[in-house]
């Protein structure tokens, strides 16, 4: 019997495997995936933008995760492999574009496409990871959702540096554009020893021909997608304005603030890394209800606060308690739809690109009329009902086993 306390990560484990490629594949994807934050300022001075107009932007460029649910259906029907090398090609073409371009229409369609290779990237991953660790679906989710937040600590921190040091936004996302295309040449050269290396390369090979359609109607699903909705709504309206809040706003540099995003992905990472287990524990609901009560308390105090070291204590108390609640979502949903892994999470992944598009717009809006700072309100509004959402569901559903 598989000894649930760990997960086998031995060399000579196949399912190790996809897991070392899923991890580099997802620190690849959220280096270009997160730039956007210290980016922004930037590309406001270089075209006059107002603050609606950066909103907009920002949530553009999530949009193209609303063709998740696509992504995971690719995945389910015709091999997670493929799906994930398409979703490479997309994000390259995308970062090499920002890259030298100059049109203010190229700047959005590339962020777009960006996410449109990231929502064929994701559910793959999720899927592969899944599928190898049936019965540690939060942990391993877990341990590659840390990865997304390694990344995420690279990109703004790289992109933060780079402009301060060049004064020019684009070279941010040519280095990262170098970066996926080392990877994505290294999974063109080795594909096929990939598919072969698993014991889910029957998976791969022979995929399922069918789509259960009646996940849609799913009442766990529906609630899990909102809760979806409601935290990436909160954790990527804070990765797009977060710096410009604190250079706009509070008048500090772009390295405090590119650090301050920064770290609040490092204790992102460090959060799911530590939380792995504890939602196996103590139920994916209760896990939720915990980590999203104190990210509501410390975002609330990181908005009102006006000191370095208290911001930084703040933000990175809410990155720590973010950090679990997104692999949980994906878990829970997965021990319930255990032969739709791919669909289920592009449902989430779908809908929670809704909540990505809408707060950064709507931050920036809020913004517009009032002051920044009020706009920064949205943020833990978007956990308060977060929050209210899972003990809905929490009373709805019962722990998975």
């Amino acid at each position: 019997m598989e000894n649930t306390a760990t997960l086998h990560l031995s060399k000579r484990n196949p399912s190790a495997h996809r897991l070392a490629i899923c991890i580099v594949g997802m620190t690849v994807y959220s280096i270009p995936m997160t730039m956007i934050g210290p980016a922004l300022p930037s590309i406001q001075a270089d075209f006059k933008l107002s603050l609606e107009a950066m909103g907009l932007l920002a949530s553009i460029s999530f949009v193209g995760g609303l063709f998740a649910v696509l992504g995971g259906m690719l995945a389910d029907r015709y091999g997670s492999l493929k799906t994930f090398l398409l979703g490479f090609a997309f994000i390259l073409m995308a970062t090499s574009t920002l890259a030298f371009t100059r049109s203010l229409i190229l700047i959005p369609l590339s962020f777009f496409i960006i996410a449109l290779g990231g929502s064929y990237v994701e559910p793959s991953m999720n899927s592969i990871v899944s599928v190898a660790y049936p019965n540690q679906r939060a942990t391993a989710l877990n341990i590659l959702h840390v990865f997304w937040s390694v990344g995420a600590f690279i990109g703004p921190s790289m992109a933060s540096i780079i402009i301060a040091e060049t004064g020019s936004w684009h070279y941010p996302y040519m280095v990262s554009a170098l970066i996926v295309a080392a990877f994505f040449s290294f999974m063109l050269a080795s594909r096929k020893s990939l598919a072969r290396m698993s014991q889910y390369a029957t998976r791969e090979s022979n995929p399922r021909r069918s789509i259960n359609w009646k996940i849609f109607s799913s009442t766990n699903l529906i609630l899990l997608s909102l809760i979806s909705l409601f935290y990436v709504g909160a954790e990527l309206g804070s990765n797009a304005w977060l710096p410009s809040f604190l250079i706009l706003y509070r008048g500090w540099n772009i390295i405090e603030a590119g650090l301050i995003l920064s770290l609040f992905w490092a204790a992102m990472a460090i959060g799911r890394l530590g939380l792995a287990k504890v939602s196996e524990r103590i139920g994916y609901g209760k896990m939720i209800l915990i980590c999203g009560s104190i990210s509501l308390a410390s975002i609330s105090l990181g908005i009102v606060a006006n000191s370095l070291i208290p911001v930084i204590v703040l933000w990175c108390i809410t990155g720590f308690c973010f950090g679990p609640i997104f692999p949980v979502i994906l878990a829970w949903a997965s021990s319930y739809l255990p032969e739709n892994t791919g669909m289920s999470s592009g449902v989430i992944l779908t809908v929670a690109t809704v909540g990505a598009m809408f707060s950064p717009w709507l931050i920036g809006a809020v913004a517009q009329t009032y002051t920044l700072q009020q706009g920064m309100i949205v943020l833990p509004s978007l956990i308060l009902v977060m929050l209210l959402t899972a003990m809905w569901a929490a009373n709805k559903t019962s722990k998975p086993r």
